[in-house]
């Protein structure tokens, strides 16, 4: 890949994903420069990191317009990753969420600007859809956002492409599909599902569904998303498209995940699991279903999910069980 001696600024750098993005760049030859507030993110992700001669970890805030600057100085490209995530926290939270998002989003895109970068990857989401009933979800159907960090991110992506008509910055993004993988924190009431599921799994607790488990959702293992953001750096100028799906192109129930867990987990681990499955209230913000047409990724950019679920799921089992050792 063509990302040697480039010097590329990744924001929510000590993420799940930004650490992960961090790691791939660091291996291609390119010098990173981390960004990250660590209000989700922990230094824990990229302790690994830190005494490495291509990698710079700055602590600060995307809604710091003077902080992004500094962070992006001397920078070729970015990759932004740094979000207040989760729907439900949006709802509980919404100017927050908007001030990151959105605020901070356009600070990164005007520092880009000033500091001519030749490209910037931004991650959009899934949650773009809204109500749009269609599946799978295309890039060129979107419905009403349901929450505020849907919201944020509809925002986000206008924003980017007037970016690109008003001041030539290319900016591409990429619509998240539920990634998990290594260093998915299950801790507090915003955790993703998958590190929830196995954390009580691994306690042998009940795995909790909110609403009746039949909500669909289009899992994406973390390797196929760093994948894409390599690819979608180092993509040609005269793209004709700048939104692209991020997703494996699959579609699980919620429930349908809760067995696969608990079967799993039985099968992997030295201790089997006596969890079983409850439900709970259906969360407000929460669409139905989502599942991917990824073929203009595939067409456009080149991708192709690598690791499939079960895979994933495996390794992230696997993960979990040698971070907590009691729990095996």
């Amino acid at each position: 890949m063509k990302l040697k001696g480039e010097k590329i600024l990744v924001t929510g750098g000590a993420g799940f994903i930004g650490s992960h993005l961090c790691d791939r760049f660091v291996a291609l030859g390119a010098v990173v420069v981390c960004l990250d507030n660590l209000s989700t993110g922990s230094i824990d992700n990229i302790a690994h990191l830190m005494d490495h001669p291509q990698f710079t970890f700055i602590q600060g805030d995307i809604r710091d317009r003077d902080v992004c600057d500094q962070a992006i100085a001397g920078c070729s490209m970015a990759s932004h990753q740094a979000a207040l995530g989760s729907v439900p926290r949006s709802i509980a939270h919404p100017q927050d969420t908007m001030s990151v998002n959105v605020q901070g989003f356009v600070n990164i895109c005007m520092a880009g600007v000033a500091a001519q970068i030749k490209k910037l990857v931004y991650a959009s989401s899934s949650s773009i859809y809204g109500d749009a009933p269609e599946l799978p979800k295309t890039e060129s159907v979107t419905g009403r956002a349901l929450s505020p960090y849907a919201l944020s991110k509809q925002v986000n992506e206008s924003f980017a492409e007037q970016c690109r008509t008003l001041y030539g910055l290319d900016a591409i993004g990429l619509r998240y599909f539920n990634v998990f993988g290594p260093r998915q924190s299950p801790q507090g009431a915003y955790a993703a599902v998958i590190p929830c599921f196995i954390q009580a799994a691994a306690a042998a607790n009940h795995l909790v569904i909110n609403g009746e488990g039949t909500n669909t959702r289009d899992f994406t293992y973390i390797d196929n998303i760093v994948a894409l953001n390599v690819l979608a750096l180092t993509a040609k100028d005269d793209l004709p498209h700048h939104l692209f799906n991020g997703a494996a192109g699959g579609q699980i129930s919620i429930r349908g995940l809760a067995e696969m867990v608990v079967a799993e987990f039985n099968v992997s681990s030295e201790q089997s699991t006596s969890s079983s499955v409850t439900y709970g209230p259906t969360r407000p913000g929460d669409i139905p279903h989502s599942f991917a047409d990824i073929s203009r990724s595939t067409a456009q950019l080149g991708y192709v999910p690598r690791v499939s679920f079960e895979q994933g799921l495996r390794a992230t089992i696997n993960y979990f069980q040698s971070q907590h050792p009691a729990h095996v």
